[in-house]
């Protein structure tokens, strides 16, 4: 399902809900949700939703030809607005391939994964497997009871996220990242290309990390607040 605007400019914000519950989501090569209304703030929620074995096929992109999905909707769930506020509770996201998970690009964003697994994920060329997240003022991510295992991606395996030049916080609690690979910031990578939040909060609470290929995290630009 596609959520599009004609607007080109900034006007008044749209306010759009979306519920989605008790969804599996198998074998596609598009997303379940694609968000595309700049002008919106978003108030989604995702609960008891199953995404696996869907894919993209990258011969075409690598021939030059006109690939099947196209770039910005390569990922099964995706949110472009002014603002996002999105709560994922038991996501099940496993054995996709060249497609990502979550994506986020907004103005300010409230992200919260609860009780979820993700695992046995890969995506070439793009950064964070089971979530990218990209803001221009603030962004917020909690992760609480939550698995992410093989993910691999270019950079940050299962975790990307940036708010350049503004603020960034985030928490994770009682997370485990297991047999993640990346050529850069295997676990979770912060900023990107010398560019990273003036501000940042980072915790981690009970988090586990084991058995990761290319273990090394984007230094951080402020302090960093880690909590055992």
């Amino acid at each position: 399902m596609k959520i599009l605007s004609a607007a080109k400019k900034l006007l008044d914000p749209v306010y759009n809900s979306i519920s989605c519950c008790r969804t599996q989501f198998i074998s596609n090569k598009g997303p379940l949700i694609s968000v595309n209304v700049p002008t919106a703030v978003t108030n989604e929620i995702y609960r008891d939703i199953k995404l696996h074995h869907n894919h993209f096929n990258l011969k075409d992109y690598f021939l030059n030809l006109k690939p099947e999905v196209s770039l910005p909707e390569r990922s099964l769930l995706s949110s472009h607005s002014r603002e996002t506020r999105a709560k994922f509770i038991r996501l099940n996201c496993y054995y996709n391939k060249n497609v990502r998970c979550i994506k986020v690009e907004s103005s300010r964003a409230n992200i919260d994964i609860q009780d979820s697994r993700l695992s046995n994920l890969e995506v070439t060329r793009h950064r964070g497997w089971s979530l990218s997240l990209m803001t221009y003022i603030n962004a917020s991510l909690r992760i609480t009871n939550s698995h992410f295992r093989k993910n691999k991606a270019d950079i940050g395996g299962p975790l990307f996220a940036n708010s350049p030049k503004g603020f960034l916080k985030i928490e994770h609690t009682n997370v485990t990242f297991s047999y993640c690979r990346a050529n850069n910031g295997c676990t979770i990578f912060v900023g990107y290309n010398r560019s990273g939040p003036h501000n940042l909060f980072f915790g981690l609470r009970n988090v586990i990390i084991e058995q990761n290929t290319n273990v090394r995290l984007l230094k951080f630009f402020l302090k960093m607040e880690m909590s055992s």
